[in-house]
């Protein structure tokens, strides 16, 4: 009995970090014009290409160009 409470409790456990993850991402997501404009990030595109360019250098190694 006791076992099963605790895999219930950190099943929701998980969902509750779950939500607060995609919760933290909507709001970042909706802030990016506002941080766009401020000139913190660059555009979406912009940082799109970057993440991806600097993944690309993780895996396959050297430069992005």
């Amino acid at each position: 009995m006791n076992q099963r409470l605790l895999v219930v409790l950190s099943i929701w456990s998980f969902c509750d970090k779950k939500k607060e993850q995609i919760l933290l991402f909507s709001v970042f997501m909706l802030c990016f014009p506002i941080i766009f404009t401020l000139g913190l990030l660059p555009q979406v595109n912009t940082f799109g290409m970057y993440i991806l360019e600097q993944v690309e250098m993780h895996i396959f190694g050297g430069s992005g160009t």
